[in-house]
């Protein structure tokens, strides 16, 4: 999730080290989404862990940026952007440029402002 590096064919790219990308792999916590699958966790660990399920990759990864923006504590010289690997194809899918959290919380500022 949070700090993974680029692989596949990002791999190549030059990552400055202020730079990091979510990532949503296919595999593993979209199982977190199937009701039986967490009625069993909630059954032995007793907690229910369907806000981490991944039910839709790249609206999640978008969430996930959200979050990184809205996280006041984050200095908005950091910058993020979003990719979304194939571990079955290799191949990357870039849902979200690189942009710095100044740029997200300005352009949702603009948006908010707009819509009043």
């Amino acid at each position: 999730m949070l700090d993974a590096e680029p692989i596949g064919q990002f791999a190549h790219r030059d990552v400055p080290v202020r730079r990091r990308a979510v990532v949503h792999r296919c595999e593993g916590a979209e199982r977190l989404a199937d009701p039986a699958f967490r009625s069993r966790l909630k059954d032995k660990l007793g907690i229910d862990m369907f806000e981490s399920a991944i039910t839709n990759h790249r609206t999640d990864l978008l969430i996930d940026l959200d979050r990184l923006r809205d996280a006041s504590q984050l200095l908005g010289t950091l910058t993020v952007s979003a990719l979304l690997y194939d571990a079955h194809s290799g191949q990357g899918d870039e849902i979200a440029a690189p942009q710095t959290l100044t740029e997200l919380r300005t352009q949702r500022n603009e948006t908010a402002a707009a819509a009043t």
